[in-house]
């Protein structure tokens, strides 16, 4: 081999090194930069997700603290016993209507006047109930 060979053997050698040398920099650069991005969007993501969970546990509390919620089951089954009663003080009202029998009519129509003052009140007391706990349960709407 000449020594021209050589020389360009050696200096195609160094042109190949330097870029590769400039390549890695390059490279390693790119993947500082990717893993403080990434590094940068897991913080946000973290604080994102300790904000969600002190909401919901906010919301778990004030939701908890509304005590009307605990007595609406029983206020609704005490209106849906009333609504069975008065459907079927009116079906015996139609059937003894069907059949001509006065009697039978009006007691049926006295069995479902009857419970108007009982229904009256389950309503009411279940719409102070449900009222009380939309106010109590307001503010996690804003």
């Amino acid at each position: 081999m000449t020594p021209r060979r050589v020389l360009v053997a050696a200096s195609l050698l160094v042109v190949v090194a330097a870029a590769l040398a400039a390549w890695t920099v390059v490279e390693r650069v790119v993947a500082d930069r990717d893993l403080r991005d990434a590094r940068h969007a897991s913080s946000v993501e973290t604080a994102r997700a300790a904000q969600a969970r002190a909401a919901l546990a906010t919301t778990r509390a004030a939701v908890r603290a509304v005590p009307s919620l605990a007595t609406l089951p029983a206020s609704l089954r005490q209106v849906a016993d009333l609504d069975t009663r008065s459907v079927s003080a009116i079906e015996a009202a139609v059937d003894a209507g069907l059949r001509g029998d006065v009697a039978a009519y009006n007691a049926a129509v006295g069995n479902l006047n009857a419970l108007n003052p009982d229904y009256d009140t389950a309503l009411e007391a279940l719409r102070v109930q449900v009222n009380a706990a939309l106010l109590a349960l307001d503010p996690l709407t804003r």
